[in-house]
């Protein structure tokens, strides 16, 4: 039977050895090499240099491959992944465009520049989610800020939070009085909230300072429609659509308003309108059909 003696001796033995495997492990078994792809001064300005020049080109699917070069080498450079977000958003992939923001607020000295392209990004992809989360931290950033304040707002107000939008829009209201897309998301926002009156108020203050602001003039038009007046709808959304031909809005109401007025014809003219301008509508295509089925 082994003494107490022997057996730490045996300890110390067996630790020793374990520290002569290791220590021969890491000599004959190096760190693995960085894998990021090491450039000279010289290879970053020639990539940098090609990626600027295809991108005035508007060469985006070419300008990408150099600008990847520069990001894999200099991952924490917010420049090369500002410029990877950009190319992005210029292909109209937007969730790789978002991804980049979000490195690029990690990042950057200052955040608030991805601001408000970060929250624009989800919103193209249809994150209305996370397009909600992005213009929250844009605004907690700079709560001042008028523009942080209306992109809030209008991502609430697409999002069917309209009470929330509508105090958002207030707020941005008293900081800058005559903020135009402040006023005119304040009247949508109130016709949801079936204030008719104030929806009509709001919008006309902003056709006294522009008279011929064609937001403005359809959400008068829709309020007064919402309310029932179609003659004053009508008046206001025939200026507007003369300036706007290309809006789909405008053609969709007015056509609502013909068919109430039974002017078949007229609907049908502003619903071909509207197919034309968005030929994926499928809800259109249906009310145009019913429409010429009874003629």
């Amino acid at each position: 039977m082994p003494t107490a003696k022997s057996t730490v001796i045996l300890r110390i033995v067996l630790s020793a050895a374990v520290v002569s495997v290791f220590s021969w492990a890491i000599f004959f078994y190096p760190k693995p090499e960085n894998k990021r792809p090491k450039l000279s001064p010289e290879e970053s300005r020639q990539l940098l240099d090609q990626s600027k020049m295809l991108l005035k080109d508007h060469k985006y699917q070419e300008a990408l491959l150099p600008t990847q070069k520069l990001y894999q080498a200099y991952p924490d450079d917010h420049i090369y992944i500002e410029q990877m977000a950009e190319i992005y958003d210029q292909m109209h992939q937007y969730k790789d465009e978002a991804e980049y923001w979000e490195k690029y607020r990690q990042h950057a000295p200052r955040p608030i520049a991805a601001c408000p392209q970060i929250g624009m990004a989800y919103q193209k992809e249809g994150l209305s989610k996370e397009a909600l989360a992005a213009f929250e931290w844009c605004l907690s950033l700079d709560p001042a800020n008028s523009d942080s304040i209306y992109n809030l707002a209008h991502a609430l107000e697409r999002d069917g939070q309209y009470d929330r939008a509508a105090e958002l829009y207030q707020r941005g209201l008293q900081l800058s009085p005559n903020y135009t897309d402040l006023q005119v998301g304040l009247a949508r926002a109130q016709i949801h909230q079936d204030k008719l009156a104030l929806a009509e108020e709001s919008a006309s203050n902003v056709l006294k300072q522009s008279p011929e602001n064609t937001d403005a003039l359809f959400v008068l038009g829709m309020a007064y429609y919402r309310g029932g007046d179609l003659v004053k709808a009508r008046l206001n959304l025939e200026k507007g659509v003369k300036k706007a031909d290309e809006d789909t809005d405008f053609h969709l109401l007015l056509g609502k308003i013909a068919e109430k007025e039974k002017k078949i014809p007229e609907a049908i003219e502003h619903y071909t309108r509207a197919a034309e301008l968005s030929p994926n509508n499928k809800e259109i295509r249906a009310q145009l059909d019913e429409l010429k089925a009874m003629k």
